[in-house]
């Protein structure tokens, strides 16, 4: 059952055994600061979290309280035990949150048991952006902080899993799965399978990847015919063991297979090559004679091992993006950074007092950047916080993303590429374009305009230009142009996509070449630091939790803890300079009474 916290303060609060001298300490301090500040603020969106309780049964425990320990949990890094230890024991916690000592009592199935709750009511993470909106709003309201200007980055996320190789994840996803059988269910197995999964829960830990040794053709085999065994059990088929097993089949049964074959081919041709060398050599043969003969034969060998490699990649089915490499975290997935997630973290910049994060977003590693930006626009325009300036890497980029910027007011700072195209090359920037009235950069005219669907900006059409074969062939710019040949018999003329989001992004391309953009560009490196901090000081680099939305349930607690952090030293820093300020005009009184009197 759902109840608010109770505002009435306890006889027994830290602060009132205190001298004077160390209770004014405290309130000076960092959890003074957050009891005035960032405690209303938790008690003003309280009620929000009622959806997470029934209406019936034992009160529960104060969510301010939750929060609060969740917050300095994550602003000071650490672990839930420890976190409970400083709530219990130390009296800037308990000032902070305003209880007494007879009053810090949770447990960490208290607080285990809030974040399961948040996880399963509310897996997308609304309420705890509620309560990070709200901070964010006070914290820019009091600063004076201006959204004008932001920057936006990405950093890989890793959960508490182990990055295994297909063959160790296909192992790891039998087991459980076989586990999670049952021991009735389990008899029916075949023999074979049974005994290698005795044997491996025989061993101790899943550390030794030799253990119930089982080669790939043979786990596929395996991996399908408990598919087919368990299909028509409702139970089963409807579990998430079974669900992993069929992902594995899916995305990786076909990769393993192609794999072993590789791997046999280079065992046979290495042992072909051993035979064939034991063979040739003869008891009367000198020693100092098979050294140089066996080296010519191993760089042999490993030649062809690298070209059968290289042709069994080419005959790999192409790999979707999204495949699931930990049976204990199957949201989790691959991309050029690692394994993972990804958090897109956007803050002010430009701001004399300090910066503040806007937004932070929670998605796959497999999810490029350029589909992020979309959101992030979204959430800061939904909330008034739209930047006139936004600041990203070359992630961000694409012709899409810099069109729809310019269409909702914000100019998107970010360097475009044009993959191989050479430094002097041209660009949709250099072609005259007035309407109809278009000429390249030869002063040649079209010889018609029409509308087909664009290569580059998928599912719109786009005003394609075409010009004179006999032109173009001959034009002294035809290395360096943009203008494309064309690409069947059936048509002669060369052509160029005129899409405004192409010519957007090449005149990005034409401006990036003038210092003047590097240098208005600085700016966004700044959040790079801020990444750092989110990392080194805050864990982010390696969560202690599985699964999106515990992921998302740890940045989101992370980025609030580090607007608090930021706003709390900012204001202490105000109120530090401003003490400063009036006891030197109270020095400077006295010089000044003489004066003032003649």
């Amino acid at each position: 059952m759902f109840r608010r916290s109770s505002k009435q303060s306890s006889l027994f609060e830290a602060s009132t055994l205190l001298s004077p001298q160390r209770k004014q300490r405290l309130e000076d301090g960092w959890a003074g600061w957050f009891r005035r500040v960032a405690l209303p603020i938790l008690e003003r969106e309280e009620p929000r979290f009622s959806v997470l309780y029934s209406s019936e049964g034992r009160p529960n425990y104060s969510v301010v309280q939750l929060l609060g320990i969740s917050l300095l949990q994550n602003l000071h890094d650490l672990p839930d035990q420890a976190a409970l230890d400083q709530y219990s024991f130390d009296q800037r916690w308990q000032h902070a949150l305003g209880v007494g000592c007879d009053e810090a009592d949770a447990t960490r199935r208290t607080l285990v048991e809030f974040r399961r709750r948040l996880v399963a009511m509310d897996p997308e993470g609304e309420l705890l952006r509620i309560v990070f909106d709200a901070i964010f709003d006070a914290g820019a309201k009091d600063l004076d902080i201006s959204t004008a200007q932001q920057r936006l980055d990405s950093t890989l996320v890793c959960s508490n899993i182990r990055r295994r190789g297909r063959l160790s994840l296909g192992r790891e996803t039998l087991r459980l799965f076989l586990r999670s059988l049952g021991a009735e269910k389990r008899r029916a197995v075949s023999k074979a399978i049974l005994d290698w999964y005795q044997n491996v829960t025989e061993q101790s830990g899943w550390d030794d990847d030799k253990r119930g040794d089982v080669k790939a053709s043979q786990l596929v085999q395996w991996l399908a015919e408990l598919e087919h065994q368990f299909a028509e059990d409702p139970t089963v088929s409807s579990s998430e063991p079974y669900q992993l097993l069929l992902r594995m089949l899916r995305e990786h049964g076909p990769r393993l297979s192609v794999e072993e074959e590789v791997t046999e081919a280079d065992t046979s041709s290495d042992d072909e090559a051993a035979a064939a060398e034991q063979d040739s050599s003869s008891d009367d043969d000198p020693p100092s004679a098979s050294p140089p003969t066996a080296a010519k034969r191993t760089q042999k060998n490993k030649r062809k091992r690298k070209r059968r490699a290289q042709k069994g990649k080419k005959s790999r089915p192409k790999q979707k993006a999204a495949h699931f490499w930990s049976a204990h975290d199957p949201d989790a997935s691959f991309s050029h950074k690692g394994l993972g997630y990804h958090a897109h973290l956007t803050e002010t910049c430009r701001n004399e007092t300090t910066e503040l994060l806007t937004h932070y977003d929670v998605v796959t590693a497999a999810e490029n950047d350029k589909s992020v930006l979309e959101k992030v626009v979204d959430h800061l325009k939904g909330r008034g916080n739209a930047p006139d300036q936004l600041y990203a890497d070359g992630g961000y980029a694409s012709a899409r993303n810099l069109r729809d910027c310019n269409d909702q007011g914000i100019d998107l700072r970010t360097p475009v590429h044009r993959g191989t195209a050479a430094s002097d090359a041209l660009s949709r920037a250099d072609f005259a374009i007035d309407g109809d009235n278009i000429r390249c950069p030869a002063g040649h005219a079209p010889v018609r305009i029409g509308t087909r669907k664009s290569r580059h900006i998928r599912r719109e059409d786009s005003p394609h230009a075409f010009f004179s074969s006999s032109q173009c062939a001959n034009c002294p710019n035809r290395k360096r142009c943009p203008v494309l040949a064309p690409k069947n018999q059936s048509s002669t003329d060369y052509f160029i996509d005129l899409h405004p989001a192409l010519i957007r992004r090449d005149r990005r391309w034409a401006d990036q070449k003038e210092p003047a953009f590097w240098k208005d560009y600085q700016i966004r490196a700044g959040v790079e630091a801020t990444v750092s901090e989110a990392k080194r000081a805050h864990g982010m680099a390696r969560l202690r939790y599985r699964g999106m939305s515990r992921v998302r349930l740890a940045i989101a607690f992370k980025a609030t803890a580090m607007n608090l952090k930021r706003w709390g030293r900012a204001a202490r820093r105000r109120r530090a300079d401003a003490s400063a300020l009036i006891l030197q005009l109270l020095r400077l009184v006295p010089r000044a009474a003489p004066a003032l009197a003649a």
